[in-house]
């Protein structure tokens, strides 16, 4: 019987014999925990995205929202009376203030000034009343001449005397000081006939000058030429005075109505000077949609029980009445964070114009309502400027000193801030972008003060390379916008 053998196959690497099944491995602990990580890693990646995300949220809501404000105040300024020099008075009191142009209060008006004594082509005198108090600390108003045989110049006063109300130039030949070309004429004198107090054709009049005709006095008016701040709403927030906003700078306020000393009250002023598109609500309970919250007139609350009871809290119309409507009112109007608010720098450009002001129009978004210098406001330091000054450029912000606060006065400053440098008389002033800073150091060459180095982003700076002028950091500036405009002329009224 023949064997037969079966030949064996050798399996091939992979193959499975029908009804094998090979079992599967699992993950390990080490593997799970690794995952975990991994998955956590990514978790804290996104987490740290949120505030970040949150912040450019609210950056972008700034960035859209600041041209609105600095076009509502720029149409502010021009069309309902922000131009108006009888308007801008500085507050003496909480309800008392002085006006800052050389006005009248009633009527409003600039003085007509009358040439007197003997007068040369860089000295001249007046005895108008009205200008006793013109004098300031820098001697910066301009003469213009309304009537007589000067019709037109403008001068810039290098010094004037208020004792004596004489007016002195004494600048170089081209400049805004230069002496006029013709000595002011005191005017040909005359028999007034009929009791006008002008010469009138026909009347006799001894011809001073022999050139044949009748000509009248030089007659002229004087402006102030200093740049200033109109700032309403952190006037009437602090209620006294508030310093100035730079180096020369007064802060003005608006009187209300205009020709008035009277200052606008806190309410007309927030409205005025903020942005109330950002609005308060009340937390929802529940289900319950949030409400909105509403601002009340204010009141004294006697007994402290937090709401108003009629004969018992203290309610004054003239302070706390805001509508005028003679009772309390719970609900004025819809009330806001107030986040955006703006003031105004008006800088006088009295080449050619004496009437024109280059105007900034400065957005804060939770401005500190504070004077320079105080905890949490505005800091002031000095700067050099380390190149020719185009563009703003490269320059140096120091402390004016070596302590340690000043060290906390400069850190807070970053890229992106804003600063106001004003010169060393402080007639000159101009806002600037930070666009690159570095650390704070002390500076072993100039006292071991503070300073830090930095590249400024605006208009070129008008000084020399090594001036060093004086710089003021303000907290929460977003935006300046600036503007070229005319303000409102007075007419003239003589004494």
């Amino acid at each position: 019987m023949k064997r037969t053998h079966i030949a064996q196959r050798r399996l091939k690497p992979g193959f499975q014999r029908p009804g094998f099944r090979r079992s599967r491995r699992g993950l390990t602990l080490i593997e799970v925990l690794m995952s975990i990580f991994v998955l956590a890693i990514g978790l804290f990646g996104v987490a740290a995205m949120l505030p970040l995300g949150q912040k450019k949220m609210i950056d972008g809501a700034i960035d859209s929202k600041k041209p609105q404000v600095a076009e509502s105040a720029i149409a502010f300024l021009s069309t309902q009376g922000g131009l108006n020099p009888s308007r801008w008075i500085t507050l003496t009191g909480a309800t008392t203030g002085t006006p800052f142009d050389v006005v009248r209060v009633s009527p409003a008006a600039r003085i007509l000034c009358q040439v007197t004594g003997t007068p040369t082509v860089g000295s001249f005198a007046t005895d108008a009343v009205g200008l006793v108090a013109v004098d300031d600390i820098y001697n910066d108003c301009v003469v213009e001449f309304r009537g007589g045989r000067l019709r037109g110049q403008r001068r810039l006063i290098s010094d004037y005397t208020g004792s004596t109300k004489t007016f002195l130039l004494t600048g170089a030949a081209g400049t805004l000081s230069a002496p006029l070309p013709l000595a002011p004429y005191l005017g040909d004198s005359f028999t007034d006939a009929n009791g006008n107090g002008r010469y009138d054709a026909g009347e006799v009049y001894v011809d001073g000058n022999t050139n044949g005709v009748y000509d009248p006095p030089d007659t002229f008016v004087v402006i102030r030429s200093r740049a200033f701040a109109i700032d309403p709403y952190l006037v009437a927030k602090l209620g006294t005075s508030a310093g100035d906003f730079a180096l020369g700078m007064p802060r003005v306020t608006l009187s209300a109505p205009a020709g008035t000393t009277t200052p606008m009250v806190l309410a007309a002023a927030e409205y005025l000077a903020t942005s109330d598109d950002d609005l308060l609500f009340n937390r929802p309970v529940g289900n319950n949609d949030p409400t909105q919250i509403y601002s009340s007139e204010p009141y004294i609350d006697v007994n402290g029980n937090g709401v108003y009871d009629s004969g018992v809290d203290t309610f004054t119309a003239s302070v706390h009445d805001m509508n005028g409507n003679g009772t309390w009112d719970g609900n004025l109007k819809r009330k806001s964070e107030l986040n955006m608010s703006w003031a105004a720098t008006l800088v006088p450009t009295i080449a050619g114009n004496t009437e024109q002001y280059r105007v900034s129009i400065v957005v804060f978004y939770k401005r500190v309502l504070d004077a320079v210098g105080t905890a949490g406001g505005p800091t002031a330091m000095e700067i050099k400027f380390n190149s020719s000054g185009l563009g703003g450029g490269a320059a140096s912000l120091r402390a004016t000193s070596s302590s340690a606060t000043q060290q906390a006065d400069i850190a807070p400053v970053r890229a992106g801030h804003w600063i106001l440098v004003s010169n060393a008389s402080g007639k000159e002033h101009r806002w600037y972008r930070i666009s690159a800073i570095g650390a704070p150091f002390q500076d072993a060459s100039n006292g071991n003060r503070w300073t830090r180095d930095i590249s400024l982003a605006g208009a070129d700076w008008n000084g020399t390379a090594d001036q060093t002028s004086n710089a003021v950091y303000y907290p929460g500036v977003v935006g300046v916008f600036e503007r070229t405009l005319q303000i409102e002329t007075l007419p003239d009224t003589s004494n």
